[in-house]
């Protein structure tokens, strides 16, 4: 009986840690704000960070860069709503398309006209 308590135990956890973990990680397309670092913008937005820093034109390093979006766009002489502006079409760019959704069997299909 102990037995079978510790491995329901088990699976509970490891798909409860497997759950909070991706629900942690998914993108949530928030609006990019000048607060938030090139990390934090990856992370929401789906898109790796070696993209975003490159088309900032931010030079390339292993760890990204965590300064604010309003400190790099101090440094690159540039405003908050402008380097925003970058980042927001490089998301758009490079944001993978979202899954097709499943038709309901009941749906019906429009005629398409034949010449």
């Amino acid at each position: 009986m102990i037995g079978l308590f510790v491995v329901a135990l088990a699976v509970t956890l490891f798909f409860g840690l497997r759950f909070i973990g991706r629900l942690r990680n998914r993108p949530s397309h928030d609006p990019i704000r000048a607060w938030q670092n090139i990390i934090y913008v990856a992370r929401a937005q789906g898109v790796p960070p070696q993209v975003l820093e490159q088309a900032l034109g931010l030079p390339k390093g292993p760890p990204p860069d965590r300064r604010p979006i309003n400190e790099i766009a101090t440094a690159q002489g540039k405003t908050s709503d402008e380097v925003i502006q970058v980042l927001e079409t490089t998301v758009a760019r490079e944001r993978p398309p979202p899954p097709p959704q499943p038709r309901s069997p009941g749906a019906q299909r429009q005629p398409t006209a034949t010449p």
